[in-house]
């Protein structure tokens, strides 16, 4: 189960894939456990919080009674709530909520921010959404089609402002335009990547260093799970043998990063002379 985890305030708000969207409220204590907010759209792929404009907007986002989408909605739609409202999701006159429908592709997949906008990619293009006010709200442009699209929602990352992702056979960057970085460990990468198991290459940004890295999964180990990484900073490539599923790098809690392996594991990295500790 892949889940989206982000703040609403001092809240948390949380979706798995194709599940509703939770919020656990922090007033609450960590004696209450997070609840379904009823007033969204009932299923979604994944979201992200627009912070400038406080706008959570879902993404393949389904409403099984087209009261918040009129057309029910389904994996190509975009729905928000109204400004720093979640228990707003009907669009009127009154009111910041809206929805659209993305066109190329069959699936939103993934999303990162970047300097230019919230990149959104559908399993055929990529378009940069941006808060523009009413009438509509959000604003969507094609930026790329046809284009090799992230192997799945948490193979997307950004650094400083910059958005890359492990596509089915090379890493790319979008910076106004859409590019393919080059990767002197491409052939070791790809020819032994799991495609069975690539909807779970995970990637994470260490501003420490200014280092982008994709965990993924490799043949060669046969666990059907991210077993190995690929890094990129300014000394170039490098690549190791262990895998995360989840990372999170320094924020208001932790200096360092922290991850999860497949066994549940947390990991804080950065720290000590090896990669045995958690």
């Amino acid at each position: 189960m892949m889940w989206t985890l982000d703040n609403w305030g001092e809240n948390l708000v949380a979706c798995w894939w194709g599940g509703p969207l939770y919020q656990w409220v922090k007033a609450s204590g960590t004696g209450t456990p997070a609840a379904v907010v009823g007033a969204a759209p009932g299923a979604m792929r994944t979201f992200y919080v627009s912070e400038r404009d406080r706008h959570l907007v879902a993404l393949g986002a389904t409403d099984g009674t087209n009261t918040i989408i009129a057309d029910g909605g389904g994996p190509m739609t975009m729905a928000w709530c109204d400004t720093a409202n979640l228990s707003t999701w009907i669009p009127s006159p009154t009111n910041e909520a809206g929805n659209l429908r993305l066109e190329i592709g069959s699936t939103i997949l993934a999303t990162v921010g970047t300097q230019l906008g919230q990149l959104v990619f559908t399993d055929a293009a990529a378009y940069i959404s941006r808060f523009s006010g009413l009438p509509y709200v959000f604003t969507t442009v094609k930026v790329s089609e046809g284009h090799n699209a992230p192997l799945g929602p948490r193979a997307v990352v950004a650094r400083e402002g910059i958005g890359y992702w492990m596509g089915p056979t090379d890493v790319h960057s979008f910076d106004g335009m859409v590019r393919t970085v080059p990767c002197p460990v491409r052939d070791v990468l790809f020819d032994n990547l799991d495609r069975n198991n690539a909807f779970k290459v995970t990637a994470g940004l260490n501003r420490q260093f200014g280092e982008i890295l994709f965990y993924y999964p490799d043949v060669r180990d046969g666990l059907n799970e991210n077993s190995r990484w690929v890094a990129s900073n300014a000394d170039g490539w490098s690549m190791g043998n262990y895998g995360r599923t989840a990372w999170a790098d320094e924020n208001i809690t932790t200096t360092l990063p922290v991850a999860c392996d497949a066994s549940g594991k947390l990991y804080l990295h950065e720290t000590g002379i090896d990669a045995a500790g958690s």
